[in-house]
């Protein structure tokens, strides 16, 4: 019988140490990818030409060299936490089909919270108020409010009663709401070794395993409405050849598909409407070559992350008012402030806090935060029958991106 690519099974798990290279972790999570993950079927080895001077010219055939090791590329739907009700996480990648994806690309899993589900006393502009002091700063936080579930990071009061949240809420908080708390991912800059992942991938009637992934980039697809999807890129060091188990359907512990629209998205406190949106998350990932891998290279390092950025596209307009347009020559930022058509050459442009909240519920929301972004753009273009400003906002800083999910 013929192989019929849509039925593949596919686990992984993540490495017990980050140093480590060779050791086949204890466990394995299931995976269900949104698309055929061809990266992953079968592969060759590299072949050696031997072009050798023979008396009659002959061609010889080949010899078979090291494996194909090129970068896999695991295609999935964004989903939330599982049963998030806000009280404390102890491991928050139990709770997500790609959590250890996750903490394999940032170099750490989610940070940990404590304590039983805080509630809402009161919440107006950036002040909340809680049951509880167990709301640490930079806990990201979905608060109950009358313009809906808004996403927001504590920015100050910590271990207290007394919050002060990095920006204000479009609403006020519903008095003895549950506040909910995310999974909290935060990029260094300065972090170059990352756990890698080992793969298995198994079809109908073939089964491969990759060792020792090394996580190279990330990208998020933001749908003006619709499913966000996600693609995670490693690069393996070896693979083998296994016997399939023919195993039978089991989900994955997740929460819901993330899915756009009703979404927040400011440029420091201003509300404004972006359109076709990306994160992107390029580790600078470099394989260490050296006869002594299997395959002629033994781990790597992500040596600049200096390419992480959220793009999309801003409406321009005349004001900004409820709608959220860019505005030539005021509001912060402007058109001008972006392009530049104020400043001195050699000015140094100012940086940015990006924020974007993606879904509106528990187990179904995302939150990305790029506190210092360099917001640069070539200029006003025509999007259909629209004015708009094409973006990419650029990390820079030591903590480049904090990625949350509720």
């Amino acid at each position: 019988m013929s192989d019929v690519t849509r039925l593949i099974r596919m686990r992984y798990g993540i490495n017990a140490d980050a140093y480590t290279i060779g050791v086949e972790p204890a466990a394995y999570t299931r995976l269900e990818p949104r698309s055929v993950p061809v990266s992953f079927f079968p592969r060759s080895r590299q072949p050696i030409e031997r072009s050798l001077i023979v008396v009659d010219g002959r061609r010889l055939p080949r010899a078979h060299g090291v494996k194909d090791i090129a970068e896999v590329t695991v295609p999935l739907l964004m989903t939330g936490a599982n049963s998030n009700t806000g009280a404390a996480v102890t491991d928050w990648e139990a709770k997500q089909e790609a959590g250890n994806l996750l903490s394999s690309v940032f170099g750490a899993p989610g940070v940990a919270t404590t304590g039983a589900a805080p509630t809402v006393s009161s919440a107006s502009g950036t002040a909340l108020t809680a049951s509880s002091s167990v709301l640490a700063d930079n806990d990201i936080v979905l608060i109950n409010t009358t313009s809906g579930w808004e996403a927001r990071q504590i920015a100050s009061g910590g271990g207290t009663t007394s919050l002060v949240l990095d920006r204000a809420l479009v609403g006020t908080g519903v008095a003895a709401s549950t506040i909910i708390r995310a999974a909290r991912y935060v990029m260094s800059s300065s972090q170059t070794v990352h756990k890698p992942i080992w793969f298995d991938c198994e079809g109908e009637n073939w089964r491969r395993q990759y060792d020792d992934c090394q996580p190279s980039s990330m990208a998020i697809n933001i749908p003006n409405a619709g499913v966000v999807e996600t693609d995670f890129t490693f690069m393996p060091n070896n693979w083998g050849d296994y016997a399939e188990t023919n195993t039978g359907y089991v989900a994955p512990t997740t929460g819901s598909p993330i899915v756009s629209g009703a979404s927040q998205f400011y440029i420091g406190s201003t509300a404004f409407m972006l359109r076709n949106a990306r994160l992107t998350i390029n580790l600078g990932m470099t394989m260490r070559e050296t006869t002594t891998g299997i395959n002629g290279v033994r781990g790597g390092l992500a040596t600049d992350k200096t390419n992480i950025m959220l793009e999309g596209e801003l409406y321009v307009g005349d004001s900004n008012g409820s709608v959220g347009n860019m505005i030539d020559d005021s509001g912060t930022p402007s058109v001008d402030a972006i392009l530049g058509d104020s400043s001195l050459t050699g000015t140094v442009v100012s940086t940015y806090d990006v924020m974007l909240q993606v879904g509106s519920s528990a187990g179904a929301a995302m939150f990305i935060r790029i506190p210092a972004a360099d917001i640069r753009s070539s200029g006003v273009r025509e999007g259909g029958p629209f004015a708009v400003l094409p973006f990419q906002a650029m990390a820079t800083g030591a903590s480049p991106l904090t990625l949350g999910i509720f």
